[in-house]
């Protein structure tokens, strides 16, 4: 079986992003030995996946083929009494029947780690590259058919979690996410992302009050214009456990987004010259955004529905609303087997900065 671009996905593995999280786990490293602490445990997980597909709609075109996917993925776990961290790597090697020119080969690899100094703080790591299409990428987050290019998108997410006091905990985090595409029509984008959750746990053990203020600062790189989102969130809900079996969380509050942007225009000058005039335009907009989720678990049958409004990037060079519903509904019919179901509707659309796009997905 041919393995189309897999010698070029190692190359595209960032250095720097793997440097800098080997540095400061090196260094958290050294901050337990001084601890009386147990020898680090270490468990390397490898697993590989198999799936056969019929698909009478290969990326939504006229046209079906037999699909075969391999899966393979590598976790190593390590554990001690202050600190755990994983490493995963995983491909998705796919390769069609009779189409040979959409085989392709998609790529994850991930680190994370948590380093608890006392009972009172805990310190997060994580970072993710990953090597993939924008169909499939698209398609999952927002509901939006693109074409298939390749995309390389770098994500950092530092964050800690701080316990005021028994009932009242703090946790501040921060994401910066670099993604760039293949194809010229679609806009690279880099985006910075602080974010402060409060919560607080009524005495009933089974009900927190949320409270979440945060952001995304997203500057995308075009030829002919530079764009500038600054969106900032603010929200309040609560996380019920209504039963033993039954979960739900909802968060509601509102999105401002501040826009900034070049634009140009011909002007006409007599008697007969046309010139033109580059002027910056300042735009802003308020939105409402949602998530809420609803588990119910009852062996052997489990229930969810998710409902989320949110902003984030888009492959139109500015920021998208998006609305999501999704329900999932599973039956255990025995240890080793597992019958699911799943559904989702997306509704996703720009503001009309650079383009007007806008979709309805099932």
């Amino acid at each position: 079986m041919s393995i189309p671009g897999a010698k070029q996905g190692f190359r595209l593995v960032s250095p720097w992003l793997c440097s800098v999280l080997w540095t400061l786990f090196c260094l958290g490293s050294g901050y337990l030995n001084v601890l009386p602490v147990r020898a680090a445990e270490y468990v390397i997980t490898p697993s590989i996946t198999l799936r056969e597909t019929y698909d009478d709609s290969v990326y939504l075109e006229d046209t079906d083929d037999f699909e075969h996917r391999i899966s393979p993925a590598l976790s190593l776990d390590a554990t001690t009494e202050t600190a755990a961290w994983q490493a995963t790597c995983a491909w998705d090697i796919l390769e069609y029947q009779r189409q040979d020119e959409l085989d392709s080969v998609q790529q994850t690899y991930g680190l994370s780690g948590t380093l608890s100094p006392s009972t009172l703080l805990q310190l997060n790591l994580s970072g993710r590259y990953a090597y993939d299409y924008t169909f499939a990428s698209t398609l999952e987050e927002s509901g939006v058919v693109a074409e298939r290019s390749r995309r390389r998108s770098t994500t950092v997410a530092p964050g800690s979690t701080i316990v005021l006091t028994p009932r009242n905990t703090l946790e501040l985090s921060y994401q910066f996410n670099k993604t760039e595409y293949d194809l010229e029509d679609y806009d690279d984008y880099v985006v910075h992302g602080p974010n402060l959750t409060l919560s607080h746990d009524l005495k009933n053990e089974r009900t927190r009050f949320l409270c979440v203020l945060g952001g995304n600062w997203t500057n995308f790189d075009q030829n002919d214009q530079d764009v500038r989102q600054r969106t900032y969130r603010a929200q309040v809900g609560v996380d019920h456990q209504w039963t033993e079996t039954l979960q739900v969380t909802l968060t509601a509050g509102a999105g401002y987004t501040e826009s900034k942007f070049s634009r140009t225009e011909l002007v006409f000058v007599p008697p007969g010259s046309v010139t033109t005039t580059t002027e910056t335009v300042k735009e802003d907009q308020t939105t409402f955004i949602l998530d809420g989720s609803l588990s119910w678990r009852l062996e052997p049958i489990t229930f969810s529905v998710g409902v989320n409004r949110d902003i984030a990037p888009s492959i139109y060079g500015e920021v998208m609303t998006s609305d999501r519903i999704s329900a999932n509904l599973g039956y255990r019919l025995a240890e080793e087997v597992q019958f699911t179901l799943g559904t989702a509707y997306y509704r996703s659309e720009t503001g009309g900065l650079v383009e007007d796009a806008k979709w309805l997905s099932y």
